[in-house]
């Protein structure tokens, strides 16, 4: 095409060009930044068509929003904090805000702010250049696609889970941990709420040892002391026995005598 006549792509910041090729054709394309019409072209690949890229076509179970609680990870929290420094609690007004004056600055502005390190120490020059797009594709993912209300403010961007980088896709990091932040917050309350009856019971089976060792001891010494006074008491009574057999039964060499 055209070097002269380019594409022209609101998706892309103000005034960047870039050369795409499309297999043997090369497609000059402008850069407008406007991120409304950016949002409604991508609005037909979310519009329930037979394309394998559309969300619509795929089951989504209902939502209860007013009692849900949802966390954004990976490119929910890049889109959100890379560059336009607003990770954490999601407005959806705010962010639109926020990548609209992003989208209308000229690409040499972005660029000089860029060089400048402005923007987070993860931010590339491939996020400067397509902050615009990815804006805009993950506010209608969220909100055409997964249908969030435009006033919730339940959702949260983060990055690290448990201070670890969360760095998988949204659907295999909430399959991968949906168990687990529940397993440590029971466990937290379960100690919280048994930490006394931990110590006490910590204490009384101490208590419970040590008495049982006192026991067998007391018992071992009753023993003990029984069998010295069984082997003694014939040792005292065999004089006595003695002493009678003489007296009643006169020995051989007496009666002789007599």
């Amino acid at each position: 095409m055209n070097p002269e006549v380019p594409v022209l792509d609101p998706c892309l910041p103000m005034g960047l060009e870039e050369v795409v090729d499309k297999g043997r054709q090369a497609m000059h394309v402008r850069g407008q930044g406007d991120w409304r019409s950016c949002a409604e072209q991508l609005r037909p690949l979310l519009a329930g068509d037979n394309s394998s890229g559309s969300l619509s076509n795929s089951y989504q179970a209902s939502i209860d929003f007013a009692n849900s609680e949802f966390f954004g990870f990976s490119e929910f929290y890049y889109c959100t904090d890379d560059v336009l420094r607003l990770g954490g609690p999601y407005r959806s007004s705010t962010f639109t805000h926020a990548a609209q004056d992003y989208c209308s600055l000229s690409w040499s502005v972005l660029l000089q702010r860029f060089h400048d390190k402005l923007y987070s120490p993860h931010a590339d020059l491939h996020r400067v250049k397509y902050q615009c797009f990815k804006s805009a594709w993950m506010h209608q993912v969220l909100h055409e696609g997964f249908h969030f209300p435009k006033d919730y403010s339940s959702l949260h961007t983060v990055q690290l889970l448990y201070d670890r980088e969360v760095q998988w896709t949204l659907g295999a990091i909430l399959y991968k941990t949906r168990f687990l932040p529940l397993r440590d917050i029971q466990r937290e309350s379960f100690h919280q709420s048994h930490s006394s009856w931990i110590h006490l019971s910590f204490v009384y089976n101490h208590y419970l040892f040590f008495g049982c060792i006192l026991v067998v001891t007391l018992a071992i010494g009753l023993y003990l002391l029984r069998l010295r006074r069984i082997h003694h008491q014939p040792l005292q009574s065999a004089p006595l026995d003695l002493l009678w057999l003489e007296e009643v039964v006169p020995l051989p060499a007496q009666e002789e005598g007599s």
